[in-house]
C-alpha cells in the first residue's frame, strides 16, 4: 500500500463525515467520493488491501463496461473494436491506478460513463442522456477535484450542441 493509500485510510477513513465533506485537515489525499465509499467498504467488509481498493476497482469496472459500450455504439467493425479496445485498456501506467486506493479510477470510471452518455445524446438527443451524462461528470468531480476539467469541457461542448436544436 502506498503513502497517499495509507493516508486516505489512517486519516480521513476514521474521522467524522462532516470533516471528510469539509476536507478538515485540509489534504490533496481526501478524494471525496472515494473516500466515503472506503469508508462504507470497510465498514461492511473490514479492514483489508481489498476493501479499501475497493472503490477503484468499482470505478475500473464502470471503465471497462462504459469504454465497451461507447466502442460499440461508435462503430461495430471489428478493427475498430480491437484498437479502441487496445488504446483505452493496454496502458499499464493508466491501468495501474485503477488499483490503488485513490479517487483517480473512479473518477475515470464515472468519466467514461458521462462520455458515453453524451454519446447517446448526441445521437438521439434525448435530454435524459445528457442528464445522465452531467451526473455522471459530477461524481466524477466529487471522486477527485481535477475531474473538474472535464466537467468544464462538457459544458462548454455542450452549449453550442444544445442551442443547435
Amino acid at each position: 500500500m502506498t503513502i497517499d493509500e495509507a493516508t486516505t485510510f489512517l486519516v480521513y477513513v476514521q474521522i467524522p463525515i462532516k470533516d471528510v465533506l469539509l476536507n478538515n485537515p485540509v489534504n490533496t489525499n481526501n478524494h471525496f467520493l472515494n473516500t466515503l465509499l472506503i469508508r462504507l467498504s470497510t465498514w461492511i467488509l473490514g479492514d483489508s488491501d481489498f476493501s479499501v481498493r475497493l472503490p477503484a476497482l468499482i470505478g475500473h469496472l464502470l471503465y471497462i463496461v462504459f469504454s465497451f459500450k461507447l466502442i460499440r455504439a461508435i462503430s461495430n467493425q471489428t478493427i475498430v473494436i480491437i484498437c479502441g479496445i487496445v488504446l483505452l485498456h493496454l496502458n499499464p501506467y493508466f491501468m495501474d491506478f485503477f488499483g490503488l486506493a485513490r479517487g483517480y479510477g473512479l473518477s475515470w470510471g464515472l468519466m467514461m460513463a458521462s462520455m458515453y452518455y453524451l454519446y447517446r445524446y448526441l445521437e438521439e438527443r434525448k435530454n435524459n442522456y445528457i442528464n445522465w451524462s452531467f451526473v455522471f461528470a459530477g461524481l466524477s468531480v466529487y471522486s477527485i477535484l481535477i475531474g473538474l476539467n472535464y466537467f468544464l469541457a462538457l459544458i462548454v461542448a455542450f452549449n453550442p450542441v444544445s442551442y443547435t436544436h
